[in-house]
């Protein structure tokens, strides 16, 4: 709330799944045995990377959730030479560091129809759309690569969730993700249908053209018109 005559501060939280520091804290309190926390630990090994994934995505959601309602409601007035109601121009997103976060909220506003620009010092390959298509092309090479294979996973193209990652790094805990997927691959329908257009590109690209090959990507997968749709 605020006082009379200031301007309103939210303070949010959201809730986190407890990672491994969680654990040995509970420990260290007496709330679980030692062998408890190390078997949480060794759980939370495989889902960390996706769980710190998910949890960004969590926040931005609800970020874009809140301004959209912010600007859509009429919340606030600003002043510019005389009070309006305020406008996504008049907002800006403040992080202590952009690196491996900003992209998601970019993409969260963009799912909102909120017009987003994301100052990342760096140029066209960093835009998040590009690194997808960049990482499927780095599997169709070689599929044994865990961060671009989860990244496309993650994307838009497939849209497997965190959960559901965990889940396929599960079948199998040693060796690549792909080793893990390739026991996976029938659970899911989206996994399903990754795999038969995976192989059928990388049969493409040791037949065709580079330029063939993306343009049958962008055909099979809508990924082209779904980003030329996205706001900002």
């Amino acid at each position: 709330c605020a006082l009379e005559n200031e301007k309103p501060i939210e303070f949010h939280l959201i809730e986190k799944k407890p990672g491994n520091s969680e654990a040995l804290e509970m420990n260290q309190a007496g709330e679980t045995d030692e062998d408890d926390a190390i078997q949480e630990i060794e759980e939370e090994k495989i889902e960390i990377e996706e769980q710190a994934w998910d949890d960004i995505q969590r926040e931005a959601s609800f970020v874009a959730y809140r301004l959209k309602k912010m600007v859509e409601e009429s919340e606030f007035l600003v002043y510019d030479s005389k009070y309006r109601p305020v406008a996504y121009k008049d907002i800006v997103v403040l992080m202590r560091a952009t690196h491996n976060r900003a992209n998601f909220f970019q993409e969260e506003f963009q799912k909102a129809g909120i017009p987003v620009y994301v100052e990342l010092g760096t140029g066209y390959f960093e835009a998040t759309e590009v690194e997808t298509m960049l990482s499927l092309l780095k599997i169709i090479d070689n599929p044994r690569q865990d961060v671009p294979l989860v990244a496309v996973l993650r994307s838009p193209l497939v849209l497997l969730s965190a959960a559901e990652l965990a889940q396929i790094r599960l079948r199998q805990r040693d060796g690549d993700f792909f080793d893990a997927l390739v026991q996976a691959k029938d659970d899911n329908e989206k996994t399903v249908l990754f795999w038969e257009k995976l192989l059928s590109w990388r049969t493409m690209a040791r037949r065709g053209t580079l330029s063939d090959l993306i343009w049958d990507i962008y055909r099979q997968t809508g990924y082209y018109d779904y980003v030329g749709g996205l706001p900002g």
